[in-house]
Formats: C-alpha cells, structure tokens, sequence
C-alpha cells in the first residue's frame, strides 16, 4: 500500500465517489481513542453506474433527505428553525441502509479497480479520515434491495484482498486525530 495517501474530509466540503463494478466502500470507526483497532461498521458493494455522495454541506443534501431537527448544530441552526417554523422539518429521523452517518475520526476505505486519474495501491483507491460529521449516501438499489428481499452479493476474493489491504492501511495510520464528542450533526 505505498501509494495510497490519506485524505481528509474537513468541514464545508462535499465529495463524490463514482462506481465502477467490484467497487466497495468500507467505514470504520474507533469505538475511543484508546482502540488502536478500528471496528468495521459497514460495506457497500457498489457497482457501474452509481455514486456515493459525502457531505457536510446542507445545500448539498438531496431534495428527496432530510435533515432532523436534532442532527443540526452550529451555523445550520437558523436555517433548521426557518424549517421547524413553516413547518417543514423531518419528524423522525431518515435512515436505511444506504445512508451512514459518519463520525469525526471515522475512516473510509475505498476499493477497486484502477482507474485514470486515481492512484491505486493493490485495490485501494483512498483511505478518507472525516475531520468532521459528514452524511454518506449510497446508491439507491442498496434500499431497494432489502425492501424488495434482493439477497446481497457476496464480495469477491479480489474485493475481500483489497478490503483487508485497506483496514491495515487505515489502522496503520494510527488513531485519528480527531473524535467525536456528543450526537451527530451537521454544521
């Protein structure tokens, strides 16, 4: 894995991630700063034609999710109570299984084939350490899939190799150097 760098997601920032076939997508978490031993939480399996969306960033979001109440904080706060007043803001709390809420410190382990403009090491693309909050989106079929009884796919050798390439990277790194503190948000 000498190639792969890690990247950082700070705030204001917005990232797409466009699937080929045999593309995963792993998120790991440090459950404290003690762990040196991130927990996987969840893998994607993605495929051509499909794209991730990270984001941080409110105007960002897609018209079809929406934002709770309770998942704004900081410089989003006006716009939420804009929402909470004309009666527009989510009642519960939007959830499925492809849609992560990832922590500040959480790392994302993306693999695949190699591609242009993309430098690949044995399969990973990029190793992403989030600096803060961000919301992660997937494909859509990742919904479908489970409400339809769709079995999901089992990965293949090559993606299970690059995958376990990809945790050694990300644990390697060492602890992050950021953790979350209080709930999820935004902002």
């Amino acid at each position: 894995m000498s190639q792969v760098g890690l990247a950082i997601f700070g705030a204001d920032t917005t990232q797409y991630l466009p699937c080929r076939n045999g593309d995963a997508l792993m998120w790991l978490e440090y459950p404290s700063m003690f762990d040196a031993q991130p927990e996987i939480v969840d893998i994607w399996q993605l495929h051509d034609g499909e794209y991730v969306l990270m984001t941080n960033r409110w105007e960002d979001i897609p018209s079809w999710f929406s934002l709770h109440p309770n998942e704004v904080r900081g410089h989003y706060l006006p716009r939420m109570r804009e929402q909470i007043n004309a009666g527009q803001a989510a009642d519960e709390v939007l959830d499925g299984p492809n849609v992560w809420r990832v922590r500040a410190g959480d790392r994302l382990v993306w693999v695949g084939s190699p591609r242009p403009n993309t430098i690949s090491a044995e399969g990973v693309l990029g190793i992403l350490e989030a600096r803060d909050d961000l919301l992660v989106l997937g494909p859509e079929r990742l919904l479908t899939d489970i409400l339809t009884g769709v079995p999901s796919e089992t990965l293949s050798d090559e993606t299970m190799a690059a995958l376990r390439l990809g945790l050694g990277g990300a644990t390697q790194l060492g602890v992050p150097r950021v953790m979350a503190q209080g709930k999820w948000g935004l902002g």
